[in-house]
């Protein structure tokens, strides 16, 4: 819909509310039907029952394809970015996508598939995912699309929900440096789901895989034999309007996933609609949505949305920070990107790098900015208005949710005025409603209350699959005659929305969200767990991270151990996305006398906030509450930075040792000199025992920590950091100047502090700038890729990458993560090697290397 102006968009809005079946009429007109409804809208929230556009019929394919060919048939529809920047890319046109389509509709009617069938899709993101999307649309196939990080166990459940018949996969994909086995993980999956007959496999990563006699065929097999054939067009099946387009399974507050259901018409006009409206699209714009098919987004904003308005999308195989951070702009100006729709967690990340990866980007095409996913923070709002779109770009921060099908609550692009960390106003045809906890609507502005809408739109879900009674106890049943979102919201003096967050038990991490109840029920099925409890708490990139509070007796060797085991079950059974940031074990969870745990308590203390817990006097066991404050995890990010500080003042080392021992004490800072030169490792084992407190400190090219002893500060010094000193004796010989270097070798939660404090100490102690080397390394999540590693190696040792000292010098700069056995070559108790560990390596490698190669920043 183009809107010229603000009053304009005032006008349409205060009609569409008045007389929205005539809105929507209108709206669908634009669109290609077989045969035009007998009823616009029929409707109830009690049961629920939402039936839009009643007796028409049409396929969304046409309108995504066919009826685009006579006008655009040569335009772009989608160009392909590999992961690989040194890989082709590769440009679809509207006529080559509706031939693909065509043929791969041929492929799955010869693999036995019929309309209605529920097909299972489980492909990296390439090309052929939209068009086997497309393909189960145009044959009448129900396509239920898994994102590519969940794990077998996911699938199989989600598989088995809606008895699959076949299922689309390819041999394997790629996420930066990370080859991911697809084919396997299916394999895997379906041990679980008789109801497949069939595995149609794409060939991407060239991996061997197993082919099963009868069951898995090749794509490119099965396409030559249609070729072979001579099929080129294939009719669209013809579709009602409420029948199932396809089924997109997020998280509950129960530990099952839920399948949302869409159906075509409705989901067709409004995916269409709002994509037009909200970005004021423009043809021959390029388009580029950086998520995944997985989600929502994708489904609605990178295929059905942008397609049915005769757009072209970019789609992106990869990651934004890999090669380097400067990947995605490097893309915006390769293809002359003139919408850019991300997620906050992408902007938050690509901030963290600096603007210096900025430089020499074209950025110039930009027209627009959007995201999605969860609230954009003020500070990453004004840097992707500054940096990116140099105050040119209006930024569209869109609400909605997989069950609503698309944008609510969205900017209109250049129309509505903006404002940092608000999701502005209603698009046309959206009628929210805030509430109050007993369902009372909250009229007028300045108000906050639960979000809801009072009147139904096209795009919303109709049931969740299998199981319409959840539909109904989860979106309709808490406020009587609303669609209840789940979110909480703020309604400011101007009338503009802002999002203040879940109120349910589902967190929103990086735009993606994950049931409580699901993260718990796979901690507790590790062997050792008696039960957890899982709340979140402020992610300086994710938004939301996942916090768990362990009941675990028994742990496999130690703790940290034991944390990782339960990371690696989490992983296993949902998927990495889902693993918690932080696990805290507790004796037992704050109760009630019924047995029901206080997540309110649980979820202060995760975020820092131990002022007022509000009244426990109700609770089983109220002492509980003191023991999980005062074992509570630091939330706060530490960035390049560390309890321990090396220096060389003269002849001799200076060690700094800020410590802080209790939350609520003050910081305190120990100075020391180790002497004499000759043997460092011995000297600073001797004084980090004794400011620490441990014993059997293990110092060798190995990152090692120790164990508590008795009399040490065993309740806040759980882990240590430990350094080794690289003192070059050449060097000191030929120049009488030392290189000294120092390590983050485990995090201590209780010892967070902020940088800036610790700065200020250090340049009152130490009086001097080039004498120090430091390596400041941030434990957070991401990889390194091999040429970066060999940077980081030359960066760092001033020499050329020699590959015989690779592992050796690589393990002493404390990027292994990932602690792999006992030391079997010492005798001293807690002593353990870590070992490489490409996978867990931190994606913020320009930052780092910039921090390594210029130690003034820090002093």
């Amino acid at each position: 819909m183009k809107i010229t102006s603000f009053e304009q968009y005032q006008q349409v809005y205060k009609e569409s509310v008045a007389h929205p079946e005539k809105f929507w009429a209108e709206v669908a007109d634009s669109f290609l039907w077989r045969k035009k409804w007998d009823k616009v809208l029929e409707w109830n929230f009690k049961e629920p029952s939402i039936k839009w556009f009643q007796g028409a019929k049409l396929n969304i394919t046409e309108n995504c394809l066919d009826r685009h060919l006579d006008a655009i048939g040569h335009k772009p529809a989608i160009i392909w970015e590999p992961n690989d920047p040194t890989e082709d890319h590769r440009i679809i046109t509207y006529r080559h996508l509706y031939n693909k389509v065509c043929q791969f509709a041929h492929v799955l009617k010869n693999n036995g598939v019929q309309k209605g069938d529920r097909i299972c899709i489980y492909l990296p993101t390439v090309p052929e995912l939209t068009i086997a999307v497309l393909a189960c649309a145009r044959i009448g196939a129900v396509h239920s699309v898994i994102f590519g990080g969940f794990s077998a166990q996911s699938i199989a459940d989600r598989v088995q929900d809606t008895q699959c018949k076949l299922v689309i996969t390819a041999d394997g994909g790629y996420r930066g440096n990370k080859e991911v086995p697809l084919k396997s993980v299916v394999d895997d999956a379906l041990l679980q789901c008789p109801s497949v007959q069939k595995v149609i496999v794409l060939t991407r990563s060239h991996r061997s895989v197993s082919m099963i006699k009868g069951r898995d065929v090749w794509w490119e097999d099965e396409i030559r034999k249609v070729e072979a054939h001579e099929n080129a067009g294939y009719p669209a099946e013809e579709m009602d309007a409420e029948d199932m387009l396809f089924v997109l399974y997020t998280s509950g507050s129960t530990g099952k996933p839920k399948g949302v259901v869409h159906t075509c018409g409705g989901y067709m006009i409004y995916t269409g609609y709002t994509f037009a409206t909200a970005f004021q699209y423009e043809p021959g714009e390029v388009y580029f949505c950086t998520a995944d098919v997985g989600w929502i987004t994708g489904h609605s904003y990178m295929v059905y949305g942008p397609l049915s308005q005769g757009a072209t999308t970019l789609m992106f195989e990869g990651i934004p920070t890999w090669p380097d951070a400067g990947r995605l702009w490097d893309m915006v100006d390769k293809f002359k990107v003139n919408i850019l729709y991300t997620a906050p967690t992408a902007i938050r990340s690509l901030m963290s790098f600096g603007d210096e990866v900025l430089k020499g980007k074209d950025l110039s095409s930009l027209k627009k900015l959007g995201s999605v996913g969860e609230p954009l923070n003020e500070e990453a709002w004004h840097w992707f208005d500054e940096k990116i779109g140099h105050k040119k770009c209006p930024i569209v921060d869109t609400w909605w949710q997989t069950e609503t099908g698309g944008f609510m609550i969205s900017p209109i692009a250049n129309i509505t005025p903006t404002k940092p960390g608000y999701v502005t106003l209603p698009l046309p045809g959206v009628q929210p409603a805030l509430v109050d906890e007993h369902g009372k609507v909250i009229e007028g502005n300045g108000v906050s209350g639960n979000l809801c809408m009072k009147f139904p739109w096209p795009g919303m879900l109709r049931t969740t699959y299998g199981d319409h009674e959840r539909c109904c106890a989860t979106y309709f049943a808490t406020y009587e005659n609303l669609y209840f979102t789940g979110d909480g919201c703020l309604r400011d003096k101007e009338g503009y929305y802002r999002i203040t967050g879940r109120v349910d038990d589902v967190l929103n991490v990086s735009g993606h969200r994950i049931g409580t109840a699901e993260v718990e029920n796979a901690i507790n099925s590790h062997s050792n767990v008696v039960e957890s409890a899982v709340v979140g708490y402020p992610h300086d990139i994710k938004g939301q991270g996942v916090y768990a509070f362990v009941v675990c007796p028994e742990k496999h060797f130690s703790e940290d151990v034991t944390r990782q085991d339960i990371i690696m079950t989490v992983s296993r059974i949902i998927g990495p996305i889902a693993k918690p940031d932080k696990i805290q074990f507790v004796n037992s969870l704050p109760k009630t006398r019924s047995g029901k745990i206080v997540r309110r308590i649980l979820r202060k203390i995760a975020e820092g906030d131990t002022s007022n817990f509000g009244d426990t006097s109700t609770l089983l066991d109220p002492i509980v509450v003191d023991e999980i404050k005062e074992g509570a995890l630091e939330t706060r990010v530490l960035v390049a930075t560390d309890c321990v500080i090396f220096g060389f003042d003269g002849s001799k080392v200076k060690l700094l040792l800020v410590q802080r021992f209790g939350a609520n004490s003050k910081w305190s800072l120990t100075g020391g000199f180790i002497q004499p030169l000759e043997n460092p490792d011995d000297a600073a084992r001797r004084l980090l025992e004794e400011y620490t407190g441990l014993k059997g400190v293990y110092m060798e090219q190995f990152q090692v920590f120790g164990k508590p002893g008795k009399d040490s500060v065993e309740k806040t010094l759980s882990v240590a950091y430990f350094a080794l000193i690289d003192i070059n004796k050449y060097q000191q010989q030929q120049t009488g100047k030392y290189n000294a270097q120092w390590f983050l070798l485990a995090e201590i939660p209780e010892l967070a502090f902020d940088q800036a404090e610790v700065v200020k100490m250090a340049k009152k102690q130490l009086r001097y700038k080039a004498a120090i080397h430091p390596i400041l390394l941030q434990v957070l999540p991401g990889k390194f890729t091999i040429p970066q590693l060999h940077a980081l190696y030359e960066g760092v040792y001033q020499t050329k990458f020699d590959e015989r000292n690779f592992s050796r010098k690589l393990l002493s700069t404390g990027l292994l993560v990932k602690l792999e056995e006992k030391d079997k070559h010492s005798s001293r108790k807690g002593a353990f090697y870590y070992q490489l560990d490409q996978s867990n390596y931190t994606e913020n490698f320009e930052s780092f290397l910039n921090l390594v190669t210029n130690p003034d920043r820090f002093f």
